[in-house]
C-alpha cells in the first residue's frame, strides 16, 4: 500500500509538472529521512528516479541533501554516504542527473578550498551540481555578504556547478 501510494503521488505530480520544470529533486534528505527506505528497501530510490523519468523525459532528476558543504565540510561520514548513494541509484538504473548540496550555513563557515574540494570530488561522478537552499544564519551582515560572494564565486568557478538557489534571503 505504501509503495502504491508513493507511485500514485509521483504520477500525479509528474502529470501536473511535465514540461514546467527544469529539474526535480526526486529525493530530498535521504540520509536522515530513511523511514520509507527502511520499509521498502533502498532499491526503491532507484525506482522513483525511473518512474519520474518515464513520466517526464525532459526534466533533470536530482538528489538533494544538507550538511555536505556546510558545517565546516567536516561530516565525511555523510559525504561518503551521499557519494555512494548517487553511485548506487545509478547502478540500479535510476540515473541521477544532478546532485544538490543544501547551503545552510551557521557560524561554522566552510573554508572555500574545502568547498571546492568537496564539489570536485562529487563532480567526478559526472553529474551536474547545484547549490540549494543557500542561507547563512548569523547576525554579522558583512560576514554574510562577504561569504555569500566568495561562496558563489568558488562554486561557479567549478564547471560542474550549474545553479544556485537562495533560501530565506528576505530575512
Amino acid at each position: 500500500a505504501l509503495r502504491l501510494t508513493i507511485d500514485k503521488r509521483i504520477d500525479e505530480v509528474t502529470r501536473f509538472t511535465t514540461g514546467r520544470l527544469n529539474d526535480w529533486d526526486v529525493i530530498n534528505e535521504p540520509y536522515s529521512e530513511k523511514g520509507v527506505m527502511a520499509i521498502l528497501g533502498n532499491e526503491i530510490m532507484a525506482d522513483w528516479f525511473k518512474r519520474v523519468h518515464n513520466n517526464d523525459r525532459t526534466v533533470k532528476l536530482y538528489l538533494n541533501d544538507y550538511d555536505i558543504v556546510s558545517g565546516g565540510g567536516t561530516n565525511t561520514k555523510k559525504q561518503d554516504s551521499y557519494y555512494n548513494l548517487v553511485k548506487y541509484i545509478d547502478e540500479k538504473g535510476g540515473h541521477v542527473d544532478g546532485i544538490g548540496f543544501q547551503g545552510h550555513f551557521g557560524s561554522d563557515l566552510t573554508s572555500l578550498t574545502k568547498v571546492y574540494s568537496i564539489i570536485d570530488r562529487f563532480a567526478a561522478l559526472g553529474k551536474e551540481i547545484k547549490i540549494t537552499e543557500h542561507d547563512i544564519n548569523i547576525t554579522q551582515r558583512q560576514v554574510q555578504a562577504d561569504y555569500t560572494r566568495d561562496f558563489m564565486t568558488i562554486c561557479f568557478s567549478h564547471e560542474a556547478v550549474k545553479s544556485f538557489l537562495f533560501w530565506g534571503f528576505w530575512a
